[in-house]
C-alpha cells in the first residue's frame, strides 16, 4: 500500500479523489458496499467497498483481496491489514463521514479541529448526499453525482 503521498487537505480534494477512484473500480474485482471499507465478500472473493474503500483500492494501491482496517492497531481484526498512517485514516474517516452528509464531523476528522462559528452554520446546511446506503453500481453512480454536487458547494466556501 503507498501510504507516502499524502492526502489532500481540503475536503472538496478528498471528495473528488475519491469520486475519481470509485468511478474507475475494476467491476469484476469489486462491488459498492456502504458499510464496508475494503474487504473480500466470502461468497464470490468480490471486494467490498465504500467511498472510502475506492480510495484504499484506487490512489492507495490495496489488492482487492485484503481485508483493511481503519481502527487502532489494538482494535482491529487479527485478519485484516491496518492503515497505521494517522493522516491516511483521519482523510478516510473523513469521507466516511461525509458519505453520510456528516458534513462537520468530516470537517473535525479531516482538520482535526472544530470550525469556527460561521463555517459551521454552512457545514450544517450542505445537504445530504443521495443514496447513502448504496449496494450496488447504480446506487453509488447516484451517490457519486451527488456527493460531486456537495464537493463543488465545499469547494465555494474554501473547504
Amino acid at each position: 500500500m503507498n501510504l507516502t503521498t499524502p492526502p489532500p487537505a481540503k475536503l472538496s480534494d478528498l471528495l473528488e479523489l475519491a469520486i475519481a477512484d470509485a468511478r474507475r473500480l475494476d467491476h469484476a474485482l469489486y462491488t459498492p458496499m456502504w458499510m464496508t471499507w475494503h474487504r473480500p465478500r466470502p461468497l464470490d472473493g468480490k471486494c467490498m467497498v465504500c467511498i472510502a474503500g475506492a480510495v484504499i483500492a484506487g490512489t492507495l494501491g490495496c489488492p482487492a483481496g485484503t481485508s483493511i482496517d481503519i481502527a487502532t492497531s489494538d482494535s482491529t481484526d487479527p485478519q485484516s491489514t491496518t492503515i497505521t498512517d494517522e493522516r491516511w485514516r483521519r482523510a478516510l474517516w473523513a469521507l466516511d463521514f461525509a458519505r453520510e452528509g456528516h458534513w462537520l464531523d468530516a470537517f473535525q476528522a479531516l482538520h482535526g479541529t472544530c470550525p469556527d462559528r460561521l463555517l459551521h452554520e454552512r457545514l450544517e446546511a450542505l445537504p445530504v448526499p443521495a443514496e447513502v446506503e448504496f449496494h450496488d453500481w447504480n446506487q453509488l453512480a447516484t451517490h457519486l453525482v451527488s456527493l460531486a454536487s456537495c464537493a463543488n458547494e465545499l469547494r465555494e466556501l474554501g473547504l
